[in-house]
């Protein structure tokens, strides 16, 4: 009995998937477009407001994923756009539980996929806050092997991974 291998990814991408060679065997196939959107925990000062303006923020303390992110590389545009200097990051991390553990117990503020908060914001402690950021392609695609015939478990498996995604976002 032979079985043929099928490999299949769930991939965030930074940028549309033409910026990036995924070579000409891989099949890419985004799934949502996911966004960044600035956070603070549920018993923070900015939690209540209804209108902020990222130069408002601009003295918070801050924790942010490392600068080559597309995280990082949102708020930092946003700023710019805004004609103020960056905030001072007080933290540089890609833990998104080290994020929210900060967030809930002090005055940070952070950034958080839109997918993050949809699935998982009413369990945690924090807060989207009404922040327009500039808008940045960032795409979750399922990533396969061209010229394979999934078998029917794969088959089942994208069928259910497309149909959740479509509450996350449109392509």
């Amino acid at each position: 009995m032979t079985t043929e291998m099928w490999l299949i990814a769930v991939v965030r991408i930074a940028g549309p998937p033409s910026d990036h060679h995924f070579g000409d065997d891989l099949l890419v196939e985004v799934l949502f477009n996911d966004e960044t959107l600035v956070v603070a925990g549920q018993d923070s000062r900015w939690a209540r407001r209804r209108k902020i303006n990222i130069a408002d923020l601009q003295r918070e303390p801050w924790i942010l994923p490392p600068p080559e992110t597309l995280n990082s590389k949102v708020v930092m545009d946003a700023f710019q756009a805004a004609g103020v200097q960056p905030p001072q990051v007080n933290l540089v991390t890609f833990s998104v539980q080290l994020r929210i553990n900060m967030l809930a117990d002090g005055p940070y503020i952070s950034v958080l996929p839109r997918s993050m908060m949809k699935l998982y914001g009413f369990r945690l402690p924090v807060k989207v806050l009404p922040v327009k950021l500039p808008a940045r392609a960032w795409p979750v695609a399922l990533v396969m092997l061209k010229n394979r015939t999934p078998n029917p478990v794969a088959r089942l498996f994208i069928e259910h991974l497309r149909a959740g995604m479509k509450s996350l976002g449109s392509a």
